[in-house]
């Protein structure tokens, strides 16, 4: 028998790939050459077999053959017979293929605001495998009839995603909506984006004239604590905007006021303010301002005083004066910075500050000088900083160091804080230290771990309260995201809390395993967490006897009851000893509510209520209500504000701690000051006229954004006084106007200069319809019937100078284009898929389309013909469509 020599064959291929086998065939001696055969699988077609002489006893096989499109995952034994008896066999397996498809379907070309649009994507799993994926849209909604957004998908299926947008108006003019519709599967995601040009149909502000926005208000206040009560009036004149129209200019400023320290209510207190800018390389703040520096040098103070920042290049510097509002600790505070920027993002800066201490009784100066360093990439930022203080009490120092490192699945971060005893900055008196390690493992498992050490003293204000506890804590977390509206976490908790305020009214130790869950939907979301551990208190002796078992439920769900309306729930039960004076489990319920309404744009409102907090949560366990409500029309604003909560120690109010009960309501009227007139403006004049002649072009309604004129007996218009703008020209519907169009196809944009006219000429024709349909042919070309075809995914293109329409072929092989304006269009028709099963006949056409005519088309689709030629022979193949 012949023996198998020098086989070589691929060992895995794709559906629908051509290979080629080849081997040495070695003859049994004085018996010539002996025929030899490959047998494939079945439906594995053959193109090409050739078996060449070499010499007596030895041929050379050559076979090529193409995989069918549809095939099984697994391993094919091909067989070598000679005289039908098989004399070697070898395997070929089919790999793996993952390749979605996404294509926009029925896009328009432009839209109004305030179009509803209804937009279609075909989704295609072109590989050889099932997929599973999760269909996100960034804007707009998905219509579907299942519950969720997780899709399957079958090996060489397709389905369509239909959608809809709702255009919201804007003050733009004219802008792109971009929805995006993402796919998110086990091993990729792909994505899919769309940009319509957008045209604003209201009104545009006359920005002929540079107006400054300028709102004008009066507020009443009040509060009631026990039988005491008092309330107050205030102004606020609030104001922000150029000064210029070259936009050089910039002011912000606000007054408000007078003082009402008598009524504990934040923003009760008087405001003065004002900020100019210049250029953006030039900003000088005078009045009441929020002072933020660096870390250490100071993090954030409501002070008094000025404060001017400029910057020109890669340099930059400050200088300020601030004296703190809400601070009884320090007087003062001046100094100033410089830095240099040796990259856009990337900086050094060098500050020194004196300032004014007054501690127990002493009064003193302290000097601080601080270098702080900012590096930022892609992947890293990176702050340092070193800080000295120098005092009659010593010299002391502090030390600042964030870093932060992002890759595609880990994350790492680390902050450290150290202040001296003697350090007289933000800081003081002990040492902070943070790290974090995240590993995102695929798109729904993350994991990580996080070590907290926080003993140090941050400076108290009004404004940016730090009352948090000094902190000890080790956690680890897993993250599983079942799909984008839901989430399941589990963790493991080692933590120490201790107030760091005397009396401590809380101190103690637990460690806990916590499980969370969050959901997310349309007309329903939830979160959950529970937890279950063990604490202890350690304000009191220990007491080994005493079962320190803790854990707690909380549930908060929500309900959208109308697309505008949420209400929602707060139900938590605790079970701890952490807070027990005896050290013994006691049992806390907290419960509550909220709802949230929003109705754009001139009415919002919402409030909350809970009945308890914990110790360590709030200053003092008591119930809570915070409510407001918001109207805000284009000239008038409504704010009302209205609360019960724990205030201690009120001022004027007998220094004793009640429940207080408070209000706030405030008028305000919005203006737009003119302060110049820009003479600079544009005129659109234009021609309307028809391409045949047989339509009217006289009284016709044309627009140009919100403005509308009709066209003379000749079909003249004029648009004057035109604000310098990008518009959309319109020629407005028409009931003498019956499949017509504007000629050529699409939007007219018309881009208004300042001082200029523009020349407009505008063509409209009636329209025509393609009528198309898909046919299954012989290899003679002639239609055939086929009752069990499926008609793979075929798309169908038209275009020419006036613009591209690109349609879908329905499942009967149908397809269709309306209003196409007159003139020749070349058709061109493709196969998404199975181009190695079918090929179209007649796939690119010309076609000339007539007003008031339909044009019919028809396309064949044929079983794929493939030729080879090997040497001056020419073979000719037929692949028939079959599964395997």
């Amino acid at each position: 028998m012949p023996k198998i020599q020098q086989l070589k064959y691929p060992s895995d291929i794709s559906p629908g790939e051509h290979f080629t086998v080849f081997c040495d065939i070695k003859h049994p001696l004085k018996q010539g050459i002996v025929p030899i055969q490959l047998i494939a699988p079945p439906n594995w077609a053959t193109i090409l077999t050739k078996q060449i002489p070499i010499n007596d006893s030895t041929s050379r096989f050559v076979q090529t053959m193409v995989c069918p499109n549809k095939v099984a995952i697994r391993p094919y034994y091909f067989v070598f017979q000679s005289q039908k008896q098989s004399i070697a066999n070898f395997p070929i397996t089919i790999r793996k293929v993952h390749q979605l498809i996404i294509t926009p379907i029925n896009l328009p070309e432009f839209a109004k605001e305030g179009d509803t649009l209804n937009i279609s994507f075909s989704i295609q799993n072109a590989g050889n495998i099932p997929e599973k994926a999760t269909i996100g849209l960034n804007q707009g909604k998905i219509f579907s009839q299942k519950d969720t957004l997780d899709v399957p998908i079958g090996a060489n299926e397709s389905f369509t995603i239909f959608t809809r947008h709702v255009i919201q108006s804007t003050n733009q003019g004219n802008w792109n909506y971009n929805p995006i519709l993402s796919l998110k599967t086990k091993d990729t995601s792909i994505i899919s984006v769309v940009s319509i040009p957008v045209y604003g149909t209201t009104r545009k502000e006359d920005n002929s004239w540079l107006k400054f926005p300028l709102e004008i208000g009066g507020v009443y206040i009040g509060t009631k604590q026990g039988d005491l009560s008092t309330s107050a009036y205030q102004f606020d004149v609030r104001g922000k905007g150029f000064l210029d129209l070259s936009n050089k200019h910039y002011i912000d400023f606000t007054a408000h006021g007078p003082n009402q320290f008598q009524i504990p209510m934040i923003g009760s207190y008087e405001i003065y303010s004002m900020k100019y800018d210049f250029k953006r390389n030039l900003s000088v703040q005078v009045g009441d301002y929020n002072l933020r520096l660096t870390n250490l040098l100071e993090f954030g103070r409501f002070s008094r005083g000025a404060k001017i920042d400029w910057r020109n290049g890669a340099i930059g510097s400050s200088l300020y004066y601030a004296k703190p509002r809400f601070e009884s600790d320090l007087n003062y505070q001046l100094g100033g910075n410089i830095s240099w920027y040796y990259s856009k993002n990337n900086f050094i800066t060098a500050g020194y500050q004196r300032k004014g201490v007054l501690l127990r009784n002493q009064s003193f100066d302290a000097n601080v000088l601080n270098l702080f360093s900012s590096i930022t990439t892609a992947k890293i930022h990176w702050e340092t900083e070193l800080a000295q203080s120098i005092s009659n009490n010593g010299t002391d120092y502090a030390i600042q160091n964030n870093f932060n490192w992002y890759n595609k699945w880990i994350a790492i971060s680390s902050n450290l804080i150290y202040a001296g005893k003697n350090f007289y900055g933000f800081y003081k008196s002990g040492w902070q230290t943070f790290n974090s390690i995240n590993f995102t493992i695929n798109n729904y498992l993350s994991l990580g771990i996080s070590h907290n050490l926080t003993r140090i003293n941050p400076s108290f204000d009004l404004l940016v309260y730090n009352s948090s506890p000094y902190l000890k804590s080790l956690i680890g977390q897993l993250n599983y995201r079942f799909n984008y509206r839901s989430m399941l976490r589990l963790s493991y908790n080692i933590l120490e809390r201790e107030d760091r305020l005397e009396p401590k009214s809380f101190y103690y130790r637990e460690s806990f395993g916590g499980l969370g869950y969050d959901y997310n939907g349309e007309k329903f979301a939830l979160s959950y967490n529970g937890r279950w551990g063990n604490a202890e208190n350690l304000l009191v002796p220990n007491d080994e006897n005493i079962i320190k078992t803790s854990f707690s439920n909380a549930i908060n769900p929500q309900i959208r009851l109308i697309p505008s309306l949420w209400l929602g729930g707060i139900f938590e039960h605790l079970y701890t000893s952490k807070y027990s004076a005896t050290n013994s489990n006691t049992n806390y319920y907290f419960y509550g509510g909220s709802f949230r309404l929003n109705i754009r744009p001139w009415l919002n409102a919402m409030a909350t209520y809970r009945n308890n907090f914990t110790p360590d949560a709030f200053v003092q366990t008591q119930s809570f209500l915070s409510g407001n409500l918001n109207l805000d029309f284009k000239h008038h604003a409504f704010s009302l504000i209205v609360g019960q909560s724990f205030i201690p120690q009120a001022i004027n109010l007998g220094n004793i701690n009640r429940d207080a009960i408070y209000f706030s309501l405030k008028y305000t009227l919005k203006l737009n000051l003119p302060l110049a007139k820009d003479k600079r403006q544009g005129t659109v004049i234009g021609q309307l006229s028809s391409n045949d002649n047989t339509l009217s072009v006289g009284n016709v309604m044309v627009s140009l954004g919100e403005k509308k004129v009709l066209t003379d007996a000749n079909g003249k218009f004029t648009f004057n006084k035109i604000i310098p703008d990008k518009y959309l020209f319109r020629v407005e519907p028409n009931p003498n106007f019956f499949n017509v169009a504007i000629t050529p196809r699409g939007p007219i944009e018309v881009q208004v200069k300042n001082d200029s006219v523009h020349t407009l000429k505008v063509a409209i024709a009636r329209t025509g319809i393609i009528n198309g349909i898909i046919q299954l042919v012989d290899q003679n070309g002639n239609k055939k019937i086929d009752s069990t075809l499926v008609f793979p995914t075929i798309f169908i293109k038209i275009q020419n100078d006036q613009g591209s329409i690109t349609t879908k072929v329905n499942a009967l092989g149908e397809f269709s284009f309306s209003d196409v304006i007159p003139g020749s269009w070349n058709l061109s028709a493709w196969l998404v898929n199975n181009q190695n099963t079918f090929q179209l006949i007649d796939a690119n056409q010309n076609v000339q389309v007539n007003p008031s005519k339909t044009v019919d088309i028809a396309i064949g689709l044929q079983s794929l013909q493939r030729k080879l030629v090997y040497g001056s022979k020419s073979f000719q193949i037929k692949l028939h469509n079959k599964n395997p």
